[in-house]
């Protein structure tokens, strides 16, 4: 960028000023454009004017970079061109050049308008070019000095500019601690305006903190969890601070941070990113399956605690996200534990979270649990019936207060979060057995829900299994264009104890085993074991009311151990009492012999009774 003169064009003016009054002559500045800047006497009606007419001893001096003395004007050479040169209004004249680095930036003259003052100017010319000079050196430094501001103030305001687009909070200190600069999301989450704060001390809004060590020279701190306090308002932000050091002295600090709850947002974000789910995504044509939805939607639209039953498999996390998609929190975060797969060790800070150095082997600057993750959004709780008993209580503290105190703090944070609860377990003999705490029980139980196993639905298997079937393939890279109908009979005849999540991975089996473009019967068989076969072939060639060989045949396949017949209550889609019941009104028979349970491949081995159904 080549220097103006029109950037000190206040100081140019003084200074030609102040020389025509130190040297009784009229002074004319014009810039490397030949427009006049300055001037006095009759020039200072002409400033802004261009020397178009009457330049041409400037335009010499801009050429060759050095000054022209006119003695008698008309007479030099520069001046055979000029319009004016025999009716000139100046006697004599000495134009000095302007130089910058590198260039001439404009030029000084001295005009001499009668013979006494060019008498003068002749008579002491070496003086006179002497003190242009350093006319010429301060009206450059002067230049340089207002191009070196604008250029910091351009670079101010285009990181101003970034800064405020970042999605943070930064805040500029100096080496003392005074705030040099307070960005416009830092003023919009405490509502206040930047100039208000700009020149007051750091240590006001963090004292107490490790962040304001920095200032002190020391590292730089990350993830520090911290309680900002700017004018009337308080809030707990997740703060960065880096020390700006020249030579080894600090010179200051930046603090970068953003409020618990817009941290939660973007680990929601980055965590939970997949398609939102809907209760569209919950496939089923059974009675039992529409009124599970019917009532989930009707709850989705408050904001009272959930608690899901159904075995395993059977969908639950899924009927959780379609409530909160629908719910009024479905912008916010979606955040899931099970805290049956969290060592116990680890569940209280996965839950709540912990300070830095709350314990032995704590991640420097702390950790956010889930509860603050879920802040604004729904907390997902699976498995609630496996939560020790001891954290039982701490939870129960939060869902009535609607505050979290992570490990090692001393000040709870506010929450705003939904609670989902799941379980695979009767919760209600637990609390019996006081296994799990009563007064918990009835402030999760709140909404209960409860989604039937898939055995008690069967006709919803064809639509989940042409779902599921073509998803695989496609997964795959396989051309599977239906299910025989052999195979659909085997489906249907399973007793699937792993519920929907079992029929999933067995239509993945068969799509991975396939060789023909429809899902067989043969491939289903050894993924099913006999039970589907037996259950199938029985139901068809015998009549409806001869359950005993049914019952007989299926108990042959599997044995007559517990875990036999746990294995054949579930393939004739039965609970395990029901079978004991039905085996105890059969006329006398000999049972099949004892025989160890079938192996792995081709039996699953059911999840406990379903709990009982509370509504």
């Amino acid at each position: 960028m080549v220097p103006r003169l029109v950037l000190a064009k206040d100081t140019v003016q003084q200074v030609s000023e102040a020389i025509a009054a130190i040297l009784d002559l009229d002074v004319e500045i014009a810039d490397q454009r030949l427009s006049r800047v300055a001037g006095t006497g009759a020039f200072a009606q002409k400033i802004g004017e261009p020397l178009d007419r009457d330049g041409f001893v400037n335009r010499e001096v801009m050429r060759t970079g050095d000054y022209v003395l006119i003695d008698e004007t008309g007479k030099h050479v520069v001046c055979q061109a000029c319009a004016r040169a025999g009716s000139c209004y100046a006697t004599a004249l000495l134009c000095y050049p302007i130089k910058a680095p590198g260039t001439t930036i404009g030029t000084i003259s001295l005009v001499a308008c009668d013979s006494r003052r060019r008498a003068w100017l002749l008579g002491n010319l070496a003086s006179c070019i002497a003190f242009l000079s350093k006319m010429s050196e301060l009206i450059t430094a002067k230049v340089l000095e207002q191009q070196a501001l604008l250029a910091q103030e351009s670079l101010h305001r285009q990181l101003a500019l970034v800064m405020d687009f970042l999605g943070e909070g930064i805040i500029a200190v100096d080496r003392y601690g005074v705030i040099t600069h307070f960005n416009s999301y830092a003023a919009q989450l405490f509502g206040v305006m930047p100039g208000l704060v700009v020149g007051q001390e750091i240590r006001d809004m963090v004292g107490g903190t490790g962040v304001y060590d920095v200032l002190c020279g020391g590292e730089q701190q990350r993830q520090q969890r911290i309680l900002m306090k700017v004018g009337a308002t308080t809030c707990p932000v997740l703060c960065d601070a880096i020390p700006i050091a020249v030579d080894g002295k600090s010179m200051g600090a930046v603090l970068k941070f953003r409020d618990i709850q817009t941290s939660s947002r973007m680990a929601y974000e980055m965590s939970y990113a997949a398609k939102a789910v809907t209760f569209e995504d919950i496939l089923g044509v059974s009675r039992q399956i529409k009124q599970v939805k019917l009532e989930a939607q009707q709850v989705a639209r408050s904001s009272s605690t959930v608690l899901i039953y159904g075995e395993s498999g059977t969908g639950k996390e899924l009927l959780a996200r379609a409530i909160h998609t629908a719910s009024p929190r479905g912008h916010g975060p979606f955040v899931s534990i099970n805290l049956g797969a969290v060592p116990d060790g680890l569940l209280e800070s996965e839950l709540f979270g912990y300070e830095a150095g709350a314990f032995t082997g704590a991640k420097k600057g702390g950790k956010l649990g889930k509860f603050e993750l879920a802040n604004g959004g729904t907390l997902f709780l699976d498995e609630i019936g496996d939560m020790p008993v001891h954290l039982q209580v701490k939870l129960l503290r939060v869902l009535e207060e609607r505050r979290v105190e992570p490990l090692g703090s001393t000040w709870p944070r506010p929450l705003d979060v939904r609670i989902i609860c799941a379980t695979h377990r009767d919760l209600g003999a637990m609390v019996a057995r006081r296994e799990f705490r009563e007064d918990l029980f009835y402030r999760l139980n709140v909404v209960p829900l409860v989604i039937p196993p898939l055995r008690e639905r069967k006709e919803d298997i064809p639509p989940l299994a042409g779902r599921f079937y073509p998803a695989h393939a496609a997964r795959l890279g396989k051309q599977i264009t239906g299910i025989s109908p052999g195979a659909m009979e085997l489906l249907m005849a399973y007793g699937w104890p792993g519920n929907v999540r079992e029929l999933s991975n067995c239509l993945e089996y068969a799509v991975n085993m396939e060789t023909g473009p429809t899902i067989s019967a043969q491939v289903l068989g050894p993924k099913l074991g006999n039970s589907g076969h037996v259950a199938a072939k029985t139901a068809a060639t015998n009549p409806r009311d001869d359950k005993q060989e049914l019952i007989l045949q299926v108990l042959r396949v599997h044995g007559t151990s517990t875990a036999g017949k746990k294995a054949a209550a579930a393939a004739l889609g039965i609970s395990l009492s029901t079978l004991y019941r039905k085996l105890k009104s059969m006329a006398p028979a000999p049972l099949p012999p004892a025989r160890d349970p079938a192996p792995v491949s081709s039996l699953n081995t059911p999840d406990p009774p379903a709990p009982t159904r509370h509504r």
